[in-house]
C-alpha cells in the first residue's frame, strides 16, 4: 500500500490532481501527523512489565546493606511475593518512599 509521500515521490498526485486540492491534502496530512504525536504524548512511554528481584538483587539495586534492608522491609511498603522457597521484591515498589 502506498503512502501519500509515496505518491508525491512518484509525481503521481502532480500530475492527476488541481492544483488547489494538492495544499490542502498536505494540510490534512500535517495535521494528522501533530495528532498521532499528540496521541503518542499522551499515551505515554510503552507500559513494561514490572521487574522482580531477589533480596541480594535488591540490596545491590538500593546499595544498602543486609540489616537496613531487612528493617525497611518490616516497615511493609514493599511489594513482597513468595515464589517457592524465595522471597522476591518489585522493583518499582523498592524506589517509593
Amino acid at each position: 500500500m502506498k503512502t501519500y509521500f509515496s505518491w508525491v515521490q512518484t509525481g503521481i498526485v502532480f500530475n492527476c490532481m488541481h492544483g488547489d486540492v494538492l495544499p490542502v491534502l498536505q494540510e490534512i496530512l500535517l495535521t494528522l501527523v501533530e495528532i498521532k504525536l499528540a496521541i503518542r504524548e499522551f499515551e505515554g512511554p510503552a507500559v513494561q512489565e514490572d521487574e522482580w528481584l531477589t533480596a541480594q538483587q535488591a540490596m545491590e539495586f538500593l546499595f544498602i546493606e543486609e540489616r537496613t534492608f531487612y528493617r525497611r522491609k518490616r516497615e511493609g511498603k514493599w511489594v513482597v511475593r513468595r515464589v517457592g522457597k524465595r522471597w522476591v521484591y518489585l522493583k518499582s515498589s523498592l524506589c517509593e518512599k
